[in-house]
């Protein structure tokens, strides 16, 4: 059991390159680390728990990088974003909204109504 979690990772300064962290961060989770794109990596299905820690370690190895991570955790409405720069972290927890919400929340919809 546990709670398996997706992680993009990005860079998100022109400082530094997701090659630079590629082989570092494949080290520091011991998870295999693949590439989605040219400017993202990405962790699949993974207990990564220490995530936060391990990424704050990651910073502090590229102070010059800004890395940005996404976390969408396997609970549907389970989505945070943090960046890390120079071994500090700024998280943030996204609330999803459902699009039926913002249509009842709609002038003409509440006109029609």
């Amino acid at each position: 059991m546990g709670y398996y979690s997706n992680f993009e990772i990005t860079i998100a300064n022109e400082k530094a390159s997701v090659e630079e962290i590629y082989e570092p961060l494949s080290q520091l989770t011991g998870y295999g680390v693949n590439y989605l794109n040219d400017e993202t990596l990405f962790l699949s299905d993974v207990k990564w728990y220490d995530w936060e820690n391990d990424m704050i370690e990651l910073s502090k190895q590229f102070p010059w990088a800004v890395i940005e991570v996404s976390r969408f955790g396997e609970d549907t409405l389970d989505w945070e974003v943090a960046l890390f720069i120079n071994g500090k972290e700024f998280n943030k927890s996204v609330e999803h909204v459902k699009p039926i919400t913002i249509l009842k929340n709609d002038p003409e919809v509440q006109q029609a109504i």
